[in-house]
């Protein structure tokens, strides 16, 4: 007897689920008298069906339930197998969304802060405007540049001759410049 529900579903439908009981007919069958019973069992010469026609019925069914059965083990085994697969990979996923996430967050409490504390603190701005680079020879022979920066033009002025001093204690000499 065919299956009752031929359509075709997709390997993760009711198809792969559990076997389960057969429904009970709604309908009973009607009893078959006696005298077609004996018809049906009474062995003719003229019978078109060979004798003992029936006789590997249940072998048969027997063998086509026990293939029903394997290859719905074998979809349950490979439908497993996939799913594990694909839960491997979205734990990996997962994680990864999780570090990405993390690492967002973490920079984002990094800002926060650097912004609290511009807010409170402010920005301290230095300018030195006035640079003067003086250019000296160590007593070995090594040329040296030395930059002195400072706010005003009163500090520069009062930090020359302290420099100029200490560059001469130390055996510095300084080339006389270049008139052009």
């Amino acid at each position: 007897m065919p299956p009752k529900d031929l359509s075709i579903t997709p390997p993760s439908s009711p198809m792969l689920m559990a076997r389960q009981a057969p429904e009970p007919d709604d309908i009973p069958e009607p009893a078959v008298p006696a005298a077609v019973l004996a018809e049906v069992n009474t062995p003719h010469a003229s019978s078109s069906l060979p004798e003992g026609f029936g006789a590997h019925e249940a072998l048969l069914q027997g063998f086509c339930q026990h293939l029903q059965d394997r290859l719905h083990t074998f979809m349950l085994e490979e439908h497993k197998g996939i799913m594990q697969t694909l839960d491997a990979t979205l734990v990996a996923l997962r994680k990864w969304v999780e570090t990405v996430g993390q690492q967002n967050e973490h920079s984002a409490y990094q800002l926060s802060d650097a912004l609290f504390k511009l807010q409170e603190q402010g920005i301290l701005l230095m300018e030195n405007p006035y640079k003067v680079t003086i250019e000296a020879v160590t007593p070995e022979g090594y040329p040296v540049k030395i930059d002195v920066v400072k706010r005003t033009t009163e500090e520069l002025i009062m930090a020359m001759p302290a420099l100029s001093g200490w560059l001469a204690a130390q055996g510095y000499t300084m080339p006389s410049p270049a008139l052009a």
